[in-house]
Order: structure tokens, then C-alpha cells, then sequence
């Protein structure tokens, strides 16, 4: 299994643990083109209808996205998740293209990446795409003060949810996490299993996916 090595780290400890905290826009310094980089190299699809992105500090960075697929011959959707995680740390590889090569992208450009993609039903997409929503609106994330932000190594494990107007983000508060926060990053590696098992085990996955998704909706507050 890849799922622990992937998105447990070292990252910041803030207030209001249960909940997320905008995303550190300095994660990846000095290295501007990083998370354009990474997107390019995990293959990530530009619209997606949920992501969960870990970016470490020093194993290889990972995503696992639920995205729907129209099939315009067939007038239906089908609704997939894919896991996508580069053998190597890309952006500790474009550090030492910064300074062994001419060309920087091209020290990263050789590093493999395992792509795992599995179909996923309707209702599990839906619940996963909501549940994200419920987590990543706006009024859910707490903003630290800034004494209370603290970076231990440079980790980031960060969400993305297009709620159909707009891109929602948030970052997690690991490795004090807790709560619903705890719970979104659970639901995260469940789908990382789910890539990773046997299509006939995939089913009681799925259903285990969609009723910690419904409960995390459940327990969010009202609007």
C-alpha cells in the first residue's frame, strides 16, 4: 500500500483543528513553476469534481481526484477516480536541476509517476463532491494568526472541489488534525485504496466511501 507513505507529514499545527486553513502559497519556494509542475507531471485533469493533492517534503508527490466523464454518444456520465503519485520528489529533483543543468525541467522530467484509474459509481462521486463542498466553503476556513503557523518541514496536503461556479481549496492542519478535517483525509486514502484493490473488493469500498462522505455532510453547519 502507498496510502500512509502519501499523505501523512509533517505540516503546520494552527487553531481549529477540525476544519482547514487556506493554502500556504509559499509551499514550494524557491521554485516558482512548482505546482504547475507537479500538475503537469501527475497528469492532473484541469477540472475535476473532487482532489485531494499531498505535496511532501521529501517522497514523492501524489493525488487521487473523482472526476465525471460525459459520454455524448451514450447521453450518460460515468463518474472515475484516479490515483496518480511520482516516484520521486519533484520539487527536490528541480533544485538540483537549478544548479547541475542548463535546463532545470529537465531534472524532474525523468522521474516515473504510477497512475492507477478505477471506475466509480454515481452516488459514491456525488457523496465525495459534496462532502468536499461541505469542508472547503468559504466560511469553513480558518484563517490562522499568524504566530500560530508554524511550517515543520514544508508539507502540504491540500483539497480541491469545483462546486460549479468556482474552484473551493483548503489546506490540512496536520499533523494535529482532527475531527471532520481528520475524517476528509481518511475518506482521501480510502479512495487511494480503492484505486488500489481488486475490482470485485471495490464494491463494500464504495459504500464505505459514500457513508462517511454523507456523514461528513451531516455534521456540517447550516447555511
Amino acid at each position: 500500500m502507498l496510502v500512509s507513505a502519501c499523505v501523512f507529514g509533517g505540516e503546520r499545527a494552527v487553531g481549529g483543528d477540525d476544519q482547514l486553513v487556506p493554502i500556504d502559497p509559499t509551499i514550494g519556494m524557491p521554485v516558482k513553476d512548482y505546482r504547475p509542475l507537479v500538475q503537469r507531471k501527475l497528469r492532473l485533469q484541469p477540472r475535476t469534481s473532487a482532489r485531494m493533492l499531498y505535496l511532501p517534503f521529501a517522497d514523492g508527490e501524489a493525488a487521487v481526484s473523482v472526476y465525471a466523464m460525459k459520454r455524448a454518444s451514450e447521453d450518460r456520465t460515468e463518474f472515475y477516480v484516479e490515483y496518480t503519485k511520482a516516484e520521486k520528489n519533484v520539487w527536490a529533483r528541480r533544485m538540483e536541476g537549478r544548479v547541475t543543468t542548463a535546463d532545470p525541467g529537465a531534472s524532474a522530467a525523468s522521474i516515473r509517476v504510477t497512475q492507477l484509474k478505477a471506475p466509480l459509481p454515481a452516488p459514491t462521486a456525488h457523496a465525495v463532491h459534496d462532502a468536499w463542498v461541505s469542508m472547503l466553503l468559504p466560511n469553513r476556513i480558518v484563517q490562522p494568526a499568524a504566530e500560530s503557523r508554524i511550517i515543520l518541514d514544508g508539507s502540504e496536503t491540500e483539497f480541491f472541489v469545483d462546486d460549479g461556479m468556482h474552484t473551493l481549496q483548503g489546506a490540512l492542519p496536520v499533523p494535529r488534525a482532527t475531527g471532520d478535517a481528520l475524517e476528509m483525509l481518511r475518506i482521501g486514502q480510502m479512495l487511494i485504496n480503492y484505486c488500489e484493490a481488486d475490482p470485485p473488493h471495490r464494491g463494500i469500498l464504495a459504500t464505505e466511501i459514500q457513508r462517511k462522505s454523507q456523514q461528513l455532510v451531516a455534521r456540517a453547519p447550516r447555511q
